[in-house]
């Protein structure tokens, strides 16, 4: 009897052993191809394992031939076997399970009930492994251990990208693989599956598509910037889109005091400002040379909560954080790129923050580049002596000005002034006076204009002006009053003729030319008008121009956008 037994134990122990090689093998193979993913080096441990289970079993089966152990001593190196082979599997980081040929799910290790959420070490947890569940990753049919089992017990293993439904509803991003478990002559006795959290691999991998994203966004927008017309408009929409943030604004210094909204994606913020002579998260990152990222819930953010709650109502919209970024060009400072998040994103991460970065050099250089531009444009456009616009301007602002006339179907007055004998003026008096008298009338003649007429200086002594939706009475009030404000008791002349629509601009200005030699020939200071076309029906004669408050020359308008 005792031998019978004996011969019994030892077979059950042949076959544990192979159990157990063969599972191990099984996570040796898989090792080899889950050590792509750089996290899981499995080899070791496993080879080690056959190694210690080889030399276990030997010894057992011999001792049991040989010597007829006792049944209890056969029995208790069983379950040393057994213990052996949960110890490996404890040893694991990766999640497995042992499912048998009925699909009963025999083993399942810590690393597998971490993953779905199932309490470790507690009773019943391979029953509680066996109602782990998976999906496809594009939401279809469901399936579990014991199918992934079935699967390969009668072909070869197979592996796929799933989602793992976790205890607590989490959707899990998972690599499965399934190998069967083959008892010596090929039989199938079940399958070893290998369950491996992809969730980091899959945060990493969205997080360089995101900076993937951002980094094309940023080169795109650096094109963009620099060939815009209005980079500061642009820098601001890249910004947002970048976030996602509810606004994205640059503030650059109005003196030393202040800095003031120059643009922004939410257009009443323009203009707001922020006193630098407080201290604040936005005067901090002013005064320093890296990104600032505060919070509204963070104490101590610095945050004013006055200013807060004016930029909430003046963006429309809660902020729970806001972001401040340095904006540079070479050594020049040139203010800060402000990006407001909503409660709901209230932390700028650090891609974030990287991407606003870059975009704030080239917003930077971008900025000052604009500015030279403008600055150019303005002294291409601009008459050194009297500040006012020169022949240059005058002709681009009469061509626009009587294409708005035809279109809106308004009236137009031009009119060429000249100041009467100024040669005689200059050899009296001398060229620096009459230097100062040309400066001295572009200044009177500007105040008493509208914000929308046009006062250039043609050359020398003449100058042009343009009276959009002005009628002929106006304009000639409009002129006279202008006569009247000549400084230095010098008398003017001047010629204002009404736009035909039929007519083009150039021919406007020659009919207003020819009525200014027309008021010089007939005694000077005076005022000639003719040709002026009646209103359209209907329309009621312009009211007589408004004094400009400034008392300033005219500014110059700037170019067409």
């Amino acid at each position: 009897m005792r031998a019978s037994f004996a011969r019994f134990a030892a077979l059950a122990i042949s076959l544990t052993t192979v159990l157990l090689v063969g599972v191990v093998a099984a996570l040796v193979t898989d090792s080899g191809r889950l050590g792509s993913f750089g996290r899981f080096d499995l080899a070791g441990a496993a080879s080690l394992a056959v190694l210690q289970v080889t030399m276990l079993a030997g010894p057992l089966r011999r001792r049991v031939a040989l010597n007829g152990r006792s049944a209890e001593r056969v029995t208790s190196d069983a379950v040393a076997s057994s213990a052996f082979l949960s110890g490996v599997l404890a040893s694991i980081d990766t999640g497995v399970a042992i499912v048998d040929r009925a699909g009963r799910v025999l083993e399942a290790n810590d690393a597998l009930r971490a993953i779905a959420g199932l309490d470790i070490g507690a009773p019943g947890a391979s029953r509680s492994a066996a109602d782990v569940v998976f999906e496809a990753l594009d939401g279809g049919r469901s399936t579990g251990l014991a199918d992934l089992a079935g699967a390969v017990t009668g072909a070869g293993d197979a592996a796929s990208p799933l989602v793992l439904l976790a205890a607590s509803g989490e959707k899990v991003p998972v690599l499965v693989r399934a190998r069967p478990l083959r008892l010596p002559g090929g039989t199938a006795h079940g399958a070893v599956v290998t369950v491996v959290d992809v969730r980091d691999l899959a945060a990493q991998r969205r997080q360089l598509e995101r900076r993937t994203e951002q980094l094309e966004a940023v080169t795109v927008a650096t094109f963009a910037i620099q060939s815009d017309e209005d980079a500061r408009k642009s820098v601001c929409e890249v910004a947002r889109r970048l976030t996602g943030a509810v606004a994205a604004s640059l503030f650059e210094p109005e003196d030393s005091s202040a800095l003031r909204c120059s643009a922004s994606t939410r257009p009443a913020l323009v203009g707001f400002a922020i006193d630098l002579g407080r201290p604040s998260a936005m005067a901090a990152a002013f005064a320093g040379s890296s990104p600032v990222h505060v919070t509204v819930a963070e104490a101590g953010s610095g945050l004013d909560p006055e200013k807060l709650a004016e930029v909430e109502r003046l963006a429309g919209q809660p902020v729970g954080g806001a972001a401040y970024v340095p904006m540079r060009a070479g050594d020049d400072y040139r203010g800060l790129l402000v990006v407001t998040y909503p409660p709901s994103a209230t932390a700028a991460n650090e891609d974030d923050l990287a991407a606003l970065t870059v975009l704030a050099a080239q917003a930077g250089i971008a900025v000052e580049r604009e500015d030279l531009l403008r600055k150019l444009e303005v002294e291409a456009s601009t008459d050194a002596l009297t500040r006012l616009g020169n022949r240059r301007l005058w002709d681009r602002v009469l061509g626009r000005a009587v294409e708005r006339s035809r279109r809106l179907g308004m009236p137009l007055a031009a009119a060429m002034i000249d100041l009467d004998r100024f040669k005689q003026y200059n050899d009296r008096h001398g060229h620096l006076a009459g230097d100062a008298l040309l400066r001295s009338t572009a200044s009177a003649w500007s105040a008493g204009l509208r914000v929308d007429d046009v006062l250039c200086r043609i050359g020398g002594e003449e100058f042009g002006l343009l009276l959009p939706d002005c009628s002929a009475d106006a304009a000639r009030r409009a002129v006279g009053k202008l006569r009247a404000a000549t400084p230095g008791g010098v008398t003017c002349s001047a010629g204002v003729a009404m736009l035909d629509r039929r007519e083009r601009a150039s021919d406007l200005m020659a009919r207003a030319d020819a009525l200014l030699y027309e008021a010089k020939r007939s005694g000077r200071d005076r005022t000639a008008m003719t040709g002026a076309r009646p209103a359209p029906t209907g329309a009621q004669p312009s009211a007589a121009p408004a004094p400009r408050p400034t008392g300033q020359p005219t500014p110059v308008p700037p170019s067409p956008q």
